[in-house]
C-alpha cells in the first residue's frame, strides 16, 4: 500500500516527518548547497540546505543547525559531506510559543563491520623482579 502523503508537504523536511517529538534518525550528508526560504516577516532568508542520501527531502539550516554543523565539522562546508548526523525532533520556544522544530546532533558513533580485533596480550612479567614466596605459619594468621 502506498502511503498518499508521500507528495504532500514541499522539499523541505520539516519536523513531523521524522515522527513526532522525540523521535530521531541517522542520516548521511548528500550534498551542501545555499538555498533561501521565505519568511513571513523577515523575506527571504539565506542559508545551507544538507541533502541526504537516499532522502527525498532536504534540511535548510537555521542558525541554531548551521552552528551545530560547524562545531560539529568545521566552517568549511567542503567537509560536511559524507558525514553521518543524527536529526532529532525536539520542541523550542519560537515567538512566544513551544512548537516541534528539527535540531542536529552528532550521530551515534558504530563499530565498522567485520572483525573484531583480538585484545592485546598482557604485559609481559618484568622479570628483574622477583617475588619471594614464604609460607605462612601459625603465627602469622591473627586468630
Amino acid at each position: 500500500m502506498a502511503d498518499a502523503r508521500k507528495f504532500l508537504g514541499g522539499k523541505w523536511l520539516k519536523s513531523e516527518d521524522l515522527g513526532g517529538i522525540g523521535k530521531s534518525t541517522i542520516v548521511t550528508i548528500a550534498d551542501v548547497t545555499e538555498g533561501e526560504v521565505q519568511d513571513e516577516k523577515k523575506g527571504t532568508k539565506r542559508g545551507w540546505v544538507l541533502a541526504f542520501v537516499g532522502k527525498d527531502k532536504a534540511l535548510f539550516c537555521n542558525t541554531t543547525n548551521t552552528n551545530q554543523m560547524i562545531d560539529l565539522f568545521g566552517d568549511d562546508t567542503d567537509a560536511w559531506f559524507d558525514k553521518h548526523i543524527k536529526l532529532i525532533c525536539v520542541r523550542v520556544d519560537f515567538a512566544g510559543k513551544k512548537v516541534p522544530a528539527i535540531r542536529i546532533e552528532p550521530a551515534p558513533v558504530v563499530p565498522k563491520r567485520g572483525r573484531v580485533a583480538a585484545p592485546p596480550p598482557p604485559p609481559e612479567p618484568d622479570e628483574t623482579e622477583e617475588e619471594e614466596i614464604t609460607e605462612l605459619t601459625a603465627d602469622d594468621i591473627p586468630f
